[in-house]
């Protein structure tokens, strides 16, 4: 098939199921709303997602430059605000940051769009170096006795 757009569509509701576009963009629908797409960047999915494997993402020393120790990672901490919060579109509770708040301690980990949104993977080294920060402080605690 040679076509600039390709759609399938459930024939006993006629909504759309998939999409696919000449640009080589792919919409998935369930339930007349759209759950994923594919764009420029990667993938925008809406909803939960679940893997049944592991979720990773290249952290090769052979893909980096100027990589240095984060400084200052308990002060960082300290000042992230963890909160539980009611989510306005579905009422579900959850815990977590706001990206507003966080983007001013550790700007690195919010990402702009429609809405601000954190890669809470990339949090973990902060909170590590943050970890080595107290123990450093433990341990000279224990040496002054």
């Amino acid at each position: 098939v040679k076509c600039d757009t390709i759609s399938m569509a459930a024939k006993s509701v006629g909504e759309n199921m998939i999409i696919a576009t000449a640009n080589a963009a792919v919409e998935l629908f369930y339930n007349g709303s759209k759950k994923l797409e594919t764009v420029s960047g990667g993938v925008n999915v809406t909803g939960a997602m679940t893997a049944s494997g592991d979720v990773t993402a290249f952290s090769d020393e052979r893909l980096k430059t100027d990589v240095n120790t984060i400084e200052n990672a308990l002060e960082k901490v300290t000042n992230l605000r963890g909160v539980e919060y009611t989510k306005l579109d579905t009422n579900q509770r959850g815990i977590g940051l706001i990206a507003q708040e966080t983007e001013k301690v550790i700007p690195e980990v919010v990402q702009d769009g429609a809405f601000k949104s954190i890669a809470y993977g990339n949090i973990v080294g902060v909170l590590v170096e943050a970890i080595k920060e107290l123990k450093a402080e433990i341990n000279e605690l224990k040496e002054a006795k």
